[in-house]
């Protein structure tokens, strides 16, 4: 993309947010101005009545009223009131808790497109052709039985300003143009609200909405070929013919990065039992916050962040330890020998355990890459599950 010259010689901006990090910057330079983590925290305002009137039922029927422990929780409906983009430390450094906070990603992690406002309206078809429009909302309560996390559509607007104001010369949306990059199987209502979102609410004067796998080729100098995306949420497949995407042509699949997270946290947490090794005893590795927290008795934070730490400490055992082995075969037993005579490489906890690992780090790259019977079971495997915990999920929502 040319750069778009303006009156302070800056570039048009450049934007993408992902599941694990948002970037943006500007076009003509090589590297993004901002550069953050995906996952929040969002504190909303107080709510004016709780999820489930229990106190109204009980009175009917001369019942005494249930404890504290066992009363519905008052959900925080309102407007985003704060947010906390640092999640490596608790909110209250006083108790090492995170208090009302609740963990919000503006990714839908089940088809890992942006999530769309809660009331939607579908044109529907009915029995006489007709075309008849019915509005279908989401309560805050349902989106709490999917998987106990909020995701605001109006968070994607708070991002963009934090990138705007820390990072970009705080520079007036009105006075630059933008590029939005978005996923090649974006639908047409996940494009209409990102275009309502820049041009009312930001006042771009001109938006560009580009699909991810196109700019891949034309930043290798291509206007067709396969893109291979391996994100935090999926891997994905494009063909790119003469700079668009054939749609038909793409696949999808759940077992990617995150997934990868994950295995490389399990890998660990076996070891560390099956060799006693400590990390935490029965609850597996302790989290940096916990092993550097100055507060009495190590405070356990939320159990959605206490897992994001956790995930933390896996990713950084994932990128210092993992590897592709350069034999084929991995799981081919005329290789046992050579896997016994791989280097062990020396791994050390949060809370100062040590660890080896030898062989186990090609075991979860194998899952992605290896072409042998085995690795393509457990990619199969994997995916089967993925795909069943998103319709739950579907089902559900």
């Amino acid at each position: 993309m040319m750069p778009y010259s303006g009156g302070d010689d800056l570039g048009a901006i450049v934007a993408e947010v992902g599941a694990y990090t948002t970037k943006m910057g500007f076009a003509g330079e090589d590297s993004p101005r901002a550069l953050f983590r995906s996952d929040v925290a969002i504190l909303r305002s107080e709510t004016t009545s709780p999820s489930k009137n229990d106190d109204d039922d009980n009175d009917n029927n001369n019942e005494s009223p249930p404890s504290p422990s066992k009363r519905p929780r008052r959900r925080r409906t309102g407007p985003i009131e704060k947010i906390r983009y640092d999640l490596s430390r608790p909110a209250d450094p006083t108790t090492g808790l995170d208090g009302e906070y609740e963990h919000a990603n503006p990714i839908d992690p089940s088809t890992g497109l942006l999530h769309l406002p809660l009331s939607t309206t579908d044109d529907t078809k009915s029995g006489d052709g007709a075309s008849s429009s019915s509005t279908t909302t989401t309560t805050i309560d349902q989106q709490h039985q999917y998987d106990n996390t909020l995701h605001p559509p109006a968070l994607l607007p708070h991002m963009l300003r934090h990138g705007y104001s820390t990072s970009l010369c705080q520079i007036p949306p009105s006075e630059t143009p933008i590029l939005f990059v978005e996923k090649s199987y974006s639908t047409p209502a996940h494009r209409q609200y990102l275009t309502e979102l820049l041009f009312e609410q930001f006042s771009h004067p001109a938006a560009f909405l580009a699909r991810d796998a196109v700019l891949s080729c034309y930043a290798c100098g291509r206007t067709t070929g396969v893109v291979v995306d391996i994100g935090a949420t999926s891997a994905t497949v494009t063909p790119v013919y003469d700079g668009f995407v054939e749609n038909r042509g793409i696949a999808r699949c759940p077992v990617a990065g995150g997934h990868a997270a994950d295995k490389a946290m399990l890998q660990l947490l076996d070891r560390l039992s099956s060799s006693g090794g400590g990390g935490g005893g029965k609850e597996g590795v302790t989290p940096w916050y916990q092993a550097k927290s100055p507060l009495a008795g190590k405070p356990r934070r939320s159990e959605v962040f206490h897992k994001l730490a956790r995930r933390d400490v896996a990713r950084s055992c994932k990128e210092g330890v993992l590897g592709v082995a350069s034999f084929p075969g991995y799981y081919d037993g005329a290789n046992e020998q050579r896997l016994r005579s791989v280097p062990k490489r020396t791994l050390e906890l949060p809370d100062g355990t040590a660890v080896e690992v030898g062989c186990e780090r090609y075991e979860l790259t194998e899952v992605l890459f290896g072409r042998d019977d085995a690795s393509v079971k457990k990619r199969e495997d994997g995916a089967v599950r993925a795909r069943k915990s998103v319709a739950a999920a579907a089902a559900v929502g």
